[in-house]
């Protein structure tokens, strides 16, 4: 059995103290007339320029009678970076505000920062005002901010040729697509945070483009949606996704994140067969897409300790190309009414294209990897037609997979295979998918060329099966 080793996550999502207020925990501060849910209300980490979500502040009246504040106000009025609606009256400094006799009202606070020069968070404090009889009482308004490196709208990134760079310093913050453009290389630094603003936006690779991400296990890159708060931690398809355009060639990328949007990854080979499109994954993190985790035509994927998490649709969807995957985790359990299985190899493409109605050559090769769910088949082959072109070998796989469905996809299978023995994913509901010892995965595994695992573990020999090795 393998030495239990612990390695601490570096999220670059900063955030405060979870003691804002919620709606099914609100405590009377204090024994006085008045209290409040709490004496600070602290806020989610926002980017400059973006709102945050709404936090709530009660406002309790302990006495018998009404009680009247001549003004609530925000200390810092219309210069705040705070605004706020009391009892359904929007306004920073409003008068006459009641509360009936042993009853409560509501508080709504928003806020959005201003840019400054600072590449680190920083905090952005206020204050609530209460003024009541010449007395005044008051609730703190906490919460951090970040700068970034702003791209609005749809634009290219640099100059068609040029070498672009991504640091660190500050993270970049996408309205619309940021585009790579022709003969261009974008790479992306340890550490970098790339954070998108809506739906509509994401990363374009463009023709004769390169895409290098060059995180470590200790500092990854984090691709994610602008909305850093709490309640968008696990919110799916709140950005576009990182496109692999037609044309663009010899992408690596390696110890990175990629959260929260429609598709993680698609790869496009859409119209020139004889392309040389490749692309490299190495402990790569996919999860909670909308759509797909991987999504590609006609492409060329080497992959290795990839994990891919919790998807709305297919974790991986392969129309055509070569593709190897070799100590991967494809763990679905986003939906129990998902339309398609978590891993799905087919030869031919339903896009409008030269290469549609043709059926594409297509390898696929999964070695020592899991392909599991909440579905009772989690694998699948979609052929064009009975002439299918699709070659592909799951060897040393613990797969989920009916009986009937085996049979179907047996010839695809070596006799090395694990069906539905659950790998015992540590907390699916989180996107833990490491393992315990006693795991069907421990020791389940040929070949030992990838000595470490997605987090940086030495692997055993045998290797376990999967992007992690047990405990």
């Amino acid at each position: 059995m393998k030495k239990f080793h612990f390695l601490v996550f570096l999220s670059i999502i900063f955030s405060i103290l979870f003691n804002s207020c919620s709606k099914n925990d609100y405590q009377n501060v204090g024994n006085d007339e008045v209290g409040f849910s709490t004496d600070t209300l602290r806020m989610d980490t926002t980017f400059a320029n973006i709102g945050s979500t709404t936090k709530r502040l009660k406002v309790y009246n302990n006495t018998t009678k009404e009680i009247n504040f001549e003004q609530v106000y925000i200390e810092k009025g219309n210069n705040s970076d705070y605004r706020m609606t009391v009892n359904g009256t929007f306004g920073n400094n409003l008068t006459n505000v009641s509360i009936p006799a042993h009853d409560s009202i509501f508080i709504l606070v928003e806020y959005t920062i201003n840019a400054n020069n600072s590449n680190n968070p920083f905090i952005v404090e206020d204050k609530i005002i209460f003024k009541r009889n010449n007395t005044a009482k008051q609730v703190v308004l906490q919460g951090v901010g970040r700068n970034g490196n702003y791209y609005l709208g749809t634009q290219e990134i640099g100059s068609q040729g040029s070498n672009i760079r991504w640091t660190n310093s500050k993270p970049y913050v996408i309205y619309g697509f940021a585009v790579v453009p022709e003969n261009a290389t974008l790479t992306i630094d340890a550490g970098c945070g790339i954070y998108f603003a809506s739906q509509n936006s994401g990363l374009i690779i463009d023709k004769n483009a390169t895409l290098i991400v060059n995180g470590t296990i200790t500092d990854p890159v984090v691709f994610q949606a602008a909305r850093i708060d709490t309640n968008y931690t696990n919110e799916v398809g709140q950005w576009r996704g990182i496109i692999l355009a037609e044309g663009s060639i010899n992408h690596s990328i390696k110890n990175t994140v990629i959260k929260n949007g429609r598709i993680g990854l698609q790869c496009g080979r859409f119209y020139n067969a004889n392309l040389p499109a490749k692309v490299t994954l190495e402990n790569v993190q996919i999860y909670n897409m909308g759509l797909w985790g991987i999504f590609s035509t006609f492409y060329n994927i080497e992959a290795t300790n990839v994990v891919i998490g919790n998807c709305s649709n297919n974790a991986v969807l392969i129309e055509g190309g070569l593709c190897n995957f070799n100590h991967c985790t494809f763990a679905n359990y986003g939906s129990d009414i998902r339309p398609n299985a978590n891993f799905i190899i087919s030869d031919y493409t339903h896009f409008q294209n030269i290469l549609s109605g043709s059926l594409l050559q297509t390898n696929v090769n999964i070695k020592n990897s899991i392909i599991y769910g909440s579905l009772e088949n989690e694998f699948g082959i979609d052929k064009g037609s009975e002439n299918s072109n699709i070659n592909s070998n799951l060897d040393y796989c613990i797969v989920r997979l009916k009986d009937d469905a085996f049979t179907l996809y047996q010839p695809y299978f070596t006799v090395n295979t694990k069906r539905n023995q659950s790998p015992l994913f540590k907390d699916i509901n989180k996107n833990i998918f490491s393992l315990p010892s006693n795991s069907p995965a421990n020791n389940f595994s040929i070949g030992n060329n990838v000595s470490n695992d997605v987090k940086g573990f030495v692997r055993g020999n045998p290797a376990d099966c999967g992007a992690y090795e047990t405990d």
